[in-house]
């Protein structure tokens, strides 16, 4: 008896399951229908008032329904507008794409889930609008798990930015560091570097990569731009020593 209850549950949990990626399908679809009709719109001002209801739409369909933080979101991908990146913990979760309301300057969109206190919870941590995430790097410094997140910036076919933000989430919140990386005269949470595309546009990566981390050796690399924006073949690391990411020179690149 006992086992034919198990075996009742794990169908009726089958079927939920079941039920709900295809409502999540579903939802998906209308979802990509939209971007497509806001990415086709000639008319710039009702451009605008599309990615409005979009985002809205959007961010509701995740509030709406938590098992979103594990469904792929395989047709939005599929626009090449979309970038969405997990950490290897698989508690946070960031969801970028491009508004489509600016020219060669990109405006992007980004909305931050994750796990906290077994919830799935939303959030808009960054300081750094119109901007895409790449990446999800994680460290553990102490009983705190860090995040340091890859930001991408384009503001033209030539002028581009990559920062690396550091977050952790507490109380239900992503919350910002304010001085985990360390030089002689300043403490901060993010380091941002402009640059010029053309000078590295022949590198075959999408994003560039601007910004690394060796969780190895626990290093970030921080590539060297002249004054002209001409990415540089050194870079400016950053090493964990005890709490604090801190500056430890500049290297050249192999």
């Amino acid at each position: 008896m006992k086992f034919c209850r198990i075996i009742l549950i794990f169908i009726l949990y089958s079927n939920y399951s079941i039920a709900q990626n295809k409502s999540l399908w579903a939802i998906e679809q209308e979802l990509y229908k939209d971007y497509e009709a806001l990415s086709s719109n000639e008319d710039w001002e009702i451009r605008e008032e599309l990615a409005k209801k979009f985002k809205k739409k959007f961010e509701s369909f995740l509030r709406k329904y938590p098992t979103t933080f594990d469904y792929t979101f395989t047709k939005l991908l599929s626009t090449k507008y979309f970038h969405i990146t997990t950490s290897k913990d698989k508690r946070l979760k960031i969801y970028s794409w491009n508004e489509q309301t600016g020219g060669s300057m990109r405006i992007f969109c980004s909305i931050f889930q994750f796990k906290s206190n077994e919830k799935i919870v939303i959030d808009y941590p960054n300081d750094y609008e119109d901007t895409f995430y790449s990446a999800i790097h994680e460290v553990k410094i102490g009983q705190r798990t860090y995040y340091l997140a890859i930001n991408n910036g384009i503001y033209s076919n030539k002028d581009a930015s990559q920062a690396i933000e550091a977050f952790y989430i507490k109380n239900n919140k992503v919350i910002r560091s304010t001085d985990l990386f360390v030089s002689k005269n300043n403490q901060t949470g993010d380091i941002e570097v402009s640059y010029d595309f053309f000078s590295v546009v022949d590198r075959p990566e999408r994003p560039v990569e601007i910004i690394s981390y060796d969780n190895r050796l626990k290093i970030v690399y921080i590539a060297l731009v002249d004054e002209s924006g001409k990415v540089s073949n050194s870079n400016l690391l950053y090493q964990l020593k005890g709490e604090k990411f801190v500056y430890i020179g500049i290297k050249k690149a192999k």
